[in-house]
């Protein structure tokens, strides 16, 4: 059987639903995991997704992590009462559901791995998702804050002394490429993984167009903008026009290092760009959501916003509509409590 540690004993923070969760009675394969097989050809965000979530379910279950819990053990009742806990824990359901979705799939692996029996399996997908509502996450972002982080990138110099001893200032290659990215992000809806996904032969600066590989390995056109464009051909100027990556990391001195830039990376780049602007907390995923929320404004049309953004399934477009937002805050506007500030002492 699998070790297991003694946290319950040593930790008074440990409420009773924990507790209360089936002990995983197993062994752990020598020979791989579950987890690792279901994720084999993934994309590196939904790898890092699914690990996490699978490590929450391990802890649940007192194990370490999700590589020392026997997942050929996991039966219909132990992700029945794991939802009974998560629920408890008040998580929403969106995460809920995609916990649900990753131990399933690392049920299937083990079922293929000869772990489980088909019948095992069978059972554990009887386990239905759960149904919930939420207050939509994210935001759609304003003209004058994409606006407020293109001043930003502007402003991004770099010191150089020359051989007299005189200072000057010139633009940082770090600026030229978030522009690029920004651009990127912003016309095309891209999500950061496909961002950093990117290479040069990707873009076609001629006809304006890129191509990018999205969730799925589905491929879709993206179309540029004229300030997008020549946001790239800045950057390109100084990365070169090689074929590879697209984007590479930039040390604070200003030189560029070969070398693709992560997903994390982009996310660190968005915030580093929005405290320097000044602009109210945003994530990458705003940005696509400001570009799906633009194209239903401006098209109606939910089909083409479909396309464009890469989804497979029209809900899930508009499931990112953010106008609903705007629309109810102006339409709240119009009610005015009667009480000023010279009325308080």
């Amino acid at each position: 059987m699998a070790s297991r540690s003694s946290r319950f004993t040593t930790t008074k923070t440990k409420t009773k639903e924990i507790r209360a969760l089936p002990i995983l009675n197993g062994d752990v394969s020598v020979y791989a995991n579950p987890v690792d097989t279901y994720l084999s050809g993934k994309s590196e965000a939904t790898k890092r997704m699914v690990k996490s979530h699978m490590n929450k379910v391990a802890i649940l279950f007192d194990y370490e992590n999700y590589e020392h819990a026997p997942w050929s053990s996991i039966r219909y009742e132990h992700l029945q009462m794991l939802i009974g806990v998560l629920q408890q824990q008040k998580h929403a359901h969106t995460t809920i559901n995609a916990i649900i979705s990753a131990v399933r799939g690392t049920v299937k692996a083990a079922m293929g791995m000869k772990l489980i029996t088909a019948d095992d399996y069978q059972r554990v997908m009887l386990v239905k998702m759960v149904s919930g509502v939420r207050l939509p996450t994210g935001r759609m972002m304003s003209q004058g804050e994409i606006k407020a982080l293109v001043d930003a990138c502007l402003n991004d110099t770099l010191k150089i002394k020359n051989k007299s001893g005189n200072i000057s200032s010139k633009q940082s290659p770090a600026a030229y490429r978030d522009l690029a990215i920004f651009g990127l992000m912003y016309i095309g809806g891209l999500r950061r993984s496909e961002v950093a996904d990117l290479n040069f032969e990707d873009i076609n600066l001629e006809e304006k167009e890129a191509r990018v590989i999205g969730k799925g390995n589905k491929e879709r056109m993206m179309f540029l903008d004229d300030g997008t464009v020549t946001a790239i051909r800045y950057w390109l100027a100084l990365r070169g026009d090689h074929d590879g990556a697209l984007f590479y990391r930039v040390l604070k001195s200003g030189k560029i290092q070969a070398g693709r830039l992560s997903d994390q990376a982009i996310y660190n780049v968005v915030k580093k760009r929005q405290k320097e602007a000044g602009i109210t907390e945003i994530s990458p995923h705003d940005f696509r959501k400001t570009f799906i929320s633009t194209i239903l404004e401006e098209t109606g049309d939910l089909r083409m916003a479909q396309a464009l953004a890469g989804h497979s399934d029209p809900k899930t477009t508009a499931n990112y509509d953010r106008r609903e937002i705007k629309e109810m805050r102006k339409a709240a506007g119009s009610l005015h409590f009667p009480l000023s500030n010279n009325e308080v002492e």
